[in-house]
């Protein structure tokens, strides 16, 4: 099974939606705008409504439905919304993200602000409780691709290691090893080690952009250039040494950052390199 239908209905007048047991709307609340999204997959259908604020959602509300018998019809609870990160909703998915031939639904949502943050809430059907499940995961900066990367009929979410942003450099000039998770027993694993090939083409991708700006640095730089260069450059080697790591090829990644990077701070960098690596698990602690 693959992409489900999806729907999306903005600015609408809410006619009617089957909200949370005991919960009762004034009749303001139901001249308010609202946003709707809709998306089903088999015998599973799955809704999302919320009040369109200003700038941010509120009262946040999922509703999901087997066979047009209501499982789970209840206000969006999650700590997601209650700490700021559901400002948003951004697409609502229903898709099988495990082949168990089992639909999940996946609910995105955005923080608001100039990049920042993108969270995804997945919830599972437990057939045994006859109940929905639910986790929900972090981005950070960046979001994620979905798509099966291996033709095994299982999705993978290909996404990037936010731990990285600012950690060398302001966020535009911040680069981001590759990371690859997999949903299995309601929860996203990291296996991004099982995908070497896509891993290495993003390793060499962060060395072609250094070696650009390498060439750059020998044509001459601008007094502006060369306050900023240090710190452009340590987050694109950042990337590529923490992709190394993924690949076994640490000491290949180590020898070619000695013989490349010569600012003055270069001990300096490496050790706040090597301490950095070691606190976001590249570098296996013994």
């Amino acid at each position: 099974m693959k992409l489900a239908l999806k729907y999306r209905f903005e600015n609408c007048l809410m006619a009617s939606f089957s909200l949370a047991a005991g919960l009762v709307l004034a009749p303001a609340a139901l001249a308010a705008e609202m946003e709707m999204l809709r998306a089903e997959l088999g015998e599973v259908t799955a809704e999302f409504l919320a009040e369109a604020g200003e700038y941010c959602i509120k009262n946040p509300q999922i509703k999901i439905e087997r066979q047009g018998r209501a499982i789970l019809d209840r206000p969006l609870s999650d700590h997601i919304y209650d700490e700021g990160m559901a400002c948003q909703v951004l697409e609502l998915v229903t898709q099988d993200l495990d082949g168990d031939r089992e639909p999940e639904v996946i609910l995105d949502f955005y923080s608001g602000g100039a990049h920042c943050c993108n969270t995804t809430v997945i919830y599972s059907y437990n057939p045994d409780r006859n109940r929905y499940r639910v986790i929900n995961h972090y981005w950070g900066n960046g979001g994620y691709t979905l798509e099966d990367l291996n033709g095994d009929g299982i999705p993978e979410f290909t996404s990037r290691d936010d731990s990285f942003a600012y950690a060398f450099a302001d966020y535009a000039a911040s680069r981001y090893p590759l990371q690859i998770w997999r949903y299995q027993q309601n929860k996203l694993h990291d296996i991004t080690r099982d995908f070497p090939d896509r891993v290495y083409n993003h390793a060499l991708q962060l060395w072609q952009e250094y070696s650009t700006l390498r060439d750059k640095r020998a044509g001459g730089l601008s007094p502006e250039e060369i306050r900023a260069r240090p710190q452009v450059e340590q987050a694109v080697l950042a990337a590529y040494l923490a992709d190394k790591y993924l690949l076994g090829q640490e000491e290949d990644g180590w020898r070619r950052l000695w013989q490349v990077y010569w600012w003055r701070d270069r001990h300096d960098f490496f050790r706040s390199l090597d301490s950095f690596l070691r606190r976001t698990g590249y570098i296996p602690e013994f």
